[in-house]
């Protein structure tokens, strides 16, 4: 089953031989809007746009999750929809992106290495590396800074720095959604 899709209120015949159920199927597309008294535009047609995060990098550009490669991925375009690159290829789901403030990297989530882990990337997508291990990362969020990331994963908080070093715990007690 996909997971982009319900199925629901199943029945069976009399004699269990045939099925009947109600197949759901979502879609997302990503819009952008100037200013109030203007109308929002659709600039992506794909089925699965952002399903799994968008967001501005500083430069007025577009970070997303997709699925047009037939693969959860992260791409980038430009604020009009154009000029759209995919950044990760890896065969593994990668989404949920978030932009440094400086607007240097990427932080994605990515299951390539068995486990939800937080990688980064440069905005081109290059030098992709994993900067946590064992932690299962759900979500995060890039800090002001630009030096660290804020990640939820084994139902805690961590620091996690996005040059160098090792992810630090930031409290014993339970936390989700930074």
């Amino acid at each position: 089953v996909d997971a982009s899709t319900d199925n629901a209120g199943l029945t069976l015949t009399a004699d269990s031989r045939m099925l009947v159920a109600i197949h759901e199927d979502h879609t997302s597309t990503i819009w952008v809007q100037d200013h109030a008294d203007t109308p929002a535009r659709q600039i992506t047609f794909g089925k699965y746009d952002g399903r799994f995060g968008v967001q501005w990098t500083p430069d007025d550009r577009i970070v997303y999750s997709s699925m047009e490669s037939g693969n959860d991925d992260i791409w980038l375009m430009n604020a009009d929809g154009s000029a759209r690159r995919q950044l990760t290829t890896h065969p593994a789901v990668d989404d949920k992106p978030s932009v440094s403030a400086d607007g240097r990297y990427v932080l994605f989530n990515s299951d390539r290495a068995g486990a939800f882990d937080l990688w980064r990337m440069d905005i081109n997508g290059g030098n992709q590396t994993r900067l946590t291990r064992d932690i299962r990362i759900r979500a995060h969020q890039a800090s002001h800074t630009a030096r660290f990331a804020v990640a939820s994963g084994n139902a805690r908080l961590w620091k996690v720095p996005i040059d160098d070093g090792d992810p630090e715990r930031l409290s014993d007690a339970i936390g989700f959604s930074p």
